[in-house]
């Protein structure tokens, strides 16, 4: 037996720089991920700074010209034509209400759509305990029940006459699950633009020249928008009007300065008229109970 090697026993093997060998790679590998670290970082700031900088110029200050400068205040007015004096808010709360039919004549039904979103979004706000059941659904639940022939001609017959198909009207309350039926109608959708005669010294001035029905020598002076809705709301069970109000904006502008979008009018529009259905209820509370027929 090797006493000298059992009392002196040999020294471990070092690495670079008297280290050991299983320190070393220790080493090795936790400078490895303080350099990935430090990289890593790097570049997360480096996006931050780039997803600052698009959230910046995405929520744009506006320039001074646009403040000093701002586009001309919307004319607006919304009035109640009819109330029933048993309909109240609690009956809307305990039979809910279908966003029925948007009426139109002749206009693109991409503005149906845009205002039975506006007049849904305004049901939602003002009355947020209300069942009420989107335009788009409705439609949905009558296509999937066959009626959607009988659904047309139901509303072209009342357009054009006027005149309230009462049997019709308490199936489609059946058939929607609610007794409340919206009715919306496009009254006017106007844009109107004024314009005047070029003159001479005016050829080539770039910004002012449009083309329209009268020829490119006309220039916008005035431009004038116009949208006015009307809304009813029935009660399918009793097939009686329970409301109807109406809703208009309009706002005139210099042509060579014209900023108010139709959209905005279109949505401000349809949000008044719901909310002239929800101050003729606090108006009139009505009764506490859905009125009998």
């Amino acid at each position: 037996m090797n006493i000298q090697s059992e009392c002196n026993p040999r020294p471990s093997r070092v690495g670079f720089g008297g280290r050991k060998k299983s320190e070393r790679f220790f080493l090795f590998g936790l400078n490895r991920y303080r350099h990935s670290a430090v990289w890593f970082f790097k570049n997360a700031v480096v996006f931050l700074g780039f997803f600052l900088s698009g959230c910046v110029s995405f929520f744009t200050v506006p320039s001074h010209e646009a403040l000093q400068n701002p586009p001309p205040p919307l004319q607006e007015r919304w009035e109640t034509e009819l109330i029933h004096p048993e309909f109240s808010s609690d009956a809307l709360k305990g039979d809910g209400m279908a966003l029925f039919a948007i009426l139109e004549r002749g206009a693109p039904d991409v503005l149906r759509q845009s205002v039975a979103f506006e007049v849904f979004q305004g049901l939602r706000s003002f009355f947020p305990e209300v069942r009420v059941i989107p335009r788009m659904d409705a439609v949905r639940t009558i296509t999937q029940a066959g009626r959607k022939p009988d659904y047309k001609r139901f509303l072209r017959s009342y357009q054009e006459g006027r005149s309230m198909d009462v049997s019709s009207l308490r199936e489609w309350g059946q058939i929607e699950g609610v007794r409340y039926l919206f009715i919306g109608e496009i009254l006017f959708n106007d844009k109107h633009t004024a314009t005047r005669l070029m003159q001479e010294a005016e050829t080539g001035i770039g910004g002012l020249i449009s083309i329209f029905s009268s020829g490119p020598s006309h220039i916008p002076v005035e431009v004038y928008k116009r949208v006015s809705l009307r809304g009813e709301l029935w009660d399918s069970q009793c097939g009686k009007a329970m409301w109807i109000g109406t809703s208009q904006s309009e706002v005139t502008e210099p042509g060579e300065k014209e900023r108010v979008r139709v959209e905005d009018i279109l949505n401000s529009t349809s949000r008044n008229l719901i909310a002239a259905l929800d101050q003729a209820l606090k108006k009139h509370p009505g009764g506490t109970k859905p009125s009998q027929c």
